[in-house]
């Protein structure tokens, strides 16, 4: 499952999943593996319920901040909000998650000063991140995104320019580099990079379930 679904071959994958899910069903992570192809695949029902069927059995913030990731694309940001709360508990070290909290803050508009702050949290989270191994593309893109939110072009640019010079070939990293150039008001270049994304394998439900990239062309 694993080797099919870093391939981009995320039908195959959920059968291979399935299978685990059938030979070990008190397994957290066959189910929240299951759910990631699922999601990879925009069946969102179907990820909902694996990722549902993963903590059910123990919780756990892979899964947690999973479910609230379906939550995030089915427009149900308050409960998004409260997922990525439970996934914060129980990794609070984790840039990912504050910034996953802020990205549903910031679509509930009451909320986007609590969000800024989540946003501040990721970056401190992140820079100690770069700070121990600055060659992971993947943060370098996270970052260049939140600073955009924290509207620091500057930094905001040269990050997502770092991303995509050490992994363009990424499509986290592309789609990422996609939305803080969209952020930055860079309609043209977001449209470029979300585009090269879904050309990596980037899922198209996502991008087109993105509130950041509304009025973005992407095809």
């Amino acid at each position: 499952g694993g080797f099919l679904f870093e391939r981009g071959r995320a039908a195959e994958a959920v059968e291979a999943y399935r299978r685990v899910t059938e030979l070990a069903p008190g397994n957290t992570t066959g189910f929240n593996n299951l759910g990631a192809a699922f999601l990879t695949m925009g069946d969102l029902g179907q990820a909902e319920k694996a990722f549902a069927r993963s903590m059910a059995i123990e919780p756990d913030s892979s899964a947690v901040v999973n479910l609230g990731t379906v939550y995030y694309y089915t427009g149900r940001m308050e409960e998004a909000a409260k997922m990525y709360t439970k996934a914060i508990e129980l990794a609070p070290k984790d840039e990912t998650m504050w910034g996953a909290r802020g990205d549903a803050l910031w679509n509930i508009p009451s909320r986007r000063r609590e969000a800024v702050e989540d946003y501040r949290r990721a970056v401190a989270l992140a820079e100690q991140s770069l700070a121990i191994n600055d060659s992971r593309a993947e943060t370098w893109a996270l970052l260049g995104f939140f600073y955009a939110r924290l509207d620091d072009v500057e930094r905001s640019e040269r990050y997502k320019n770092r991303a995509l010079e050490l992994g363009e070939q990424l499509p986290m990293v592309t789609y990422f580099a996609g939305l803080a150039a969209a952020e930055q008001g860079r309609k043209q270049e977001a449209s470029q990079l979300v585009r090269r994304a879904l050309e990596q394998g980037y899922p198209r439900l996502l991008v087109e379930r993105e509130p950041a990239l509304e009025g973005i062309p992407i095809d």
